[in-house]
């Protein structure tokens, strides 16, 4: 199987290509729509919508489905922390640089394949969520799942790492594909509303000024 490593590593960088034009031609597609002109008089700063769209509007007391579900809400932040962790070893493992706090990481991506597995249930159980889910839910969520599970295996045992390798092409071929897409348009709704709300003066840091 080491012998495959090379050709992996190819068809790996060839996915990544793949993700990150997908993402650029979306982004693009969403920059075409042009930009609204917009007459009423600025009564805050785009920067300050922008800061606390990326920083204190992200917090989970200040979105109201988080305070509602608070227990879904940190199984979401634990999942994401063990996929960032897996991306960690990929890049790390692509570079052939030997990862260092290999258990601290076993532990955070097994808590977030954990946590990843409960969301997944949750939402095949929960009657309202899955009257609105679409294959691409399981699929996104399945593969992602699957690419943290190849990602601990490969630290816990080195001769995992092919399957590691070609879980993680095709996540990185699905990225631009399906919903994971987020990853990148996820940002992009956040800076387009903290410059609106923001140029408004109307996001709840900015109501508060104004009160006082």
């Amino acid at each position: 199987m080491d012998s495959l490593l090379p050709i992996l590593r190819i068809f790996l960088a060839l996915a990544l290509a793949f993700a990150v034009v997908g993402l650029a031609h979306m982004l693009r597609k969403v920059r075409s729509f042009g930009k609204r002109e917009l007459f009423a008089e600025a009564n805050g700063t785009e920067i300050d919508g922008i800061r606390y769209a990326l920083g204190a509007g992200m917090m989970p007391w200040a979105k109201e489905s988080a305070r509602a579900h608070p227990a879904t809400y940190v199984a979401g932040v634990i999942y994401h922390c063990g996929i960032f962790a897996a991306f960690l070893i990929l890049v790390l493992s692509f570079l052939q640089v030997e990862p260092t706090g290999s258990r601290l990481l076993v532990v955070l991506m097994s808590l977030g394949l954990i946590a990843g597995l409960g969301l997944l249930i949750k939402r095949m159980i929960t009657p309202s969520l899955s009257a609105i889910s679409v294959p691409d839910d399981l699929v996104a969520n399945l593969l992602v799942n699957l690419y943290v599970a190849s990602g601990i295996a490969y630290l816990i045992n080195v001769s995992w790492l092919p399957l590691f390798y070609l879980v993680s092409i095709l996540l990185l071929i699905y990225i631009p594909i399906g919903k994971i897409r987020h990853c990148a348009l996820f940002f992009v709704t956040r800076l387009i509303f903290g410059r609106y709300f923001g140029r408004r003066g109307v996001y709840p840091a900015a109501s508060a000024k104004i009160k006082a």
